[in-house]
């Protein structure tokens, strides 16, 4: 039954298929992970030896057979050519609606923030993130992870302090400068009393809008309430918005030693909003 599935996957002109590797106990359906336990015999776990038998078959799919097993260089162009590139204006995620005001920050379905946009070098103990949004007609809820060693708060520029920078283009017009009407970019600093206003963004601070910085064990919490009426938009189900995130991190005091994103690839999304990814607001 799973060599056909995994042989009609092919036959069909599939690239990538991701097989369920946890181990879970099969039912009489069939099994959900590879394996019922991670020591079970090959020969008493008939997912795990199709699913290995299937590759040991079919090594001229994606790889090349190599001492080292490297892989194919000619079969990597090849996925890349057929592969449908992502419109610009394609979602990226999703924000679901804030319905329980207990819940309104809790992390259901994180994205991480794991691209190194500036600095040398990167140390994920040192510096990691995760970050999510909800909302509802009146708010969208920010709720963002870090996992820093050390906060630093002791500059005059807050990015050279312990920071998280949050990017919206509210209405996802996507164009290569700020249009001075609803592109905005919000740092919340360490030691500061209120959110900081990018140079480019609408100069006005919402008095709904609402944060908080909070120290963890392993880093800090950054919880935000941001009207959407401060972002010039009435947010509704299909609405469409550009969003990015990133994370600057202070080790020693002094200047900034890393930065990191979830999205843009290069350290320039207070000037270009195409930078960032687009998100689509959901009922459900």
């Amino acid at each position: 039954l799973y060599t056909q599935l995994l042989q009609g996957w092919k036959d069909a002109g599939g690239d990538l298929f991701v097989m369920f590797s946890s181990p879970r106990t099969c039912q009489w359906f069939g099994c959900w992970g590879l394996k019922e336990h991670i020591r079970q015999p090959r020969a008493d776990a008939p997912k795990y030896d199709a699913t290995l038998d299937f590759i040991e078959r079919n090594r001229d799919w994606d790889f090349a057979e190599s001492g080292e097993h490297s892989v194919d260089a000619g079969a990597v162009q090849r996925m890349k050519a057929v592969a449908k590139p992502r419109a610009p204006d394609e979602p990226v995620i999703v924000f679901r609606p804030a319905n329980d005001p207990e819940r309104y920050f809790f992390l259901e379905n994180p994205r991480t923030l794991d691209t190194l946009i500036a600095g040398e070098s990167w140390v994920k103990r040192d510096l990691f993130g995760k970050w999510q949004g909800k909302w509802d007609k009146k708010f969208l809820y920010l709720s963002v992870q870090v996992y820093d060693e050390a906060i630093q708060r002791d500059s005059d520029n807050p990015e050279d302090d312990d920071s998280i920078e949050f990017y919206i283009d509210a209405d996802n017009s996507r164009n290569s400068s700020y249009d001075g009407v609803n592109d905005f970019k919000l740092t919340f600093a360490w030691g500061r009393d209120q959110v900081i206003i990018g140079e480019q963004s609408p100069q006005y601070i919402h008095p709904d809008l609402s944060y908080e910085l909070a120290e963890t064990e392993d880093g800090y919490t950054l919880h935000a309430k941001i009207p959407w009426a401060m972002l010039g938009v009435q947010a509704d189900v299909r609405h469409r918005v550009g969003i990015e995130v990133q994370v600057n991190d202070d080790d020693d005091g002094g200047t900034r030693e890393q930065k990191i994103s979830w999205m843009a690839q290069e350290d320039n999304a207070m000037n270009d909003p195409r930078l960032f990814g687009v998100v689509l607001i959901s009922g459900r």
